[in-house]
């Protein structure tokens, strides 16, 4: 409520000319995020995992809004376990954003993401076969936005996403496929969307 006033606030002394034009733009931020990833049941720490934080919130109004992730960003853990995400604040792509809350994940190579309690990620051995790992995978691959300059943050965990798929073992074509589809998230970002699935049909016709 208490943001909501303020930015009502703010904007009639937009349209009174009282602000300067800077103070009128809606704002986004956050503060410094810390937390560990630890092994479920051990509460051993794991190290070198990739932290993904999405800050998510409403735009559209009241009774008409529409979730939204504005922002994300990756972190890597230390020796023990311990993650920090930077400060930040930055213009808000969407407007007015409303009820903003983060939601954090963590991956790891020959882990499996199982639950998020406070700051302490929980992560488990992965114990299942290479289909089911590849399905992980996918699952793994979270999207933020629609926006470039904020989905560029994911491509840290694109990359470790598709080597871990290209590393595995497989014949099926169906198997393959999946791997080509985590190559075309890292072109997506790298090259733009249209040339990496140009990139995906040409490997995909290719396939045997």
């Amino acid at each position: 409520m208490k943001q909501t006033i303020t930015y009502l606030l703010q904007l009639a002394a937009c349209f009174l000319f009282v602000l300067p034009l800077t103070a009128c733009a809606a704002t986004v931020s956050s503060k410094t995020l810390e937390g560990k990833v630890l092994e479920d049941g051990s509460h051993k720490p794991i190290a070198n995992a990739m932290v993904i934080v999405r800050w998510i919130g409403d735009i559209g109004g009241i009774g008409h809004g529409s979730s939204v992730c504005f922002h994300v960003e990756t972190a890597t853990t230390d020796d023990q376990g311990r993650f920090r995400t930077p400060a930040w604040k930055k213009p808000s792509p969407y407007g007015d954003i409303a009820h903003r809350h983060f939601a954090r994940y963590a991956y790891a190579p020959g882990h499996a993401f199982v639950r998020v309690d406070k700051e302490v990620i929980y992560l488990q051995p992965f114990t299942g076969g290479r289909e089911e790992k590849l399905a992980y995978l996918s699952r793994m691959a979270v999207s933020c936005s629609d926006k470039k300059e904020i989905e560029i943050n994911l491509l840290p965990l694109y990359k470790a996403l598709y080597e871990e798929a290209r590393n595995l073992t497989v014949t099926r074509k169906e198997d393959k496929l999946k791997v080509l589809y985590r190559l075309r998230d890292v072109e997506r970002l790298e090259l733009g969307s249209d040339k990496a699935w140009e990139n995906f049909r040409q490997r995909e016709r290719e396939l045997k």
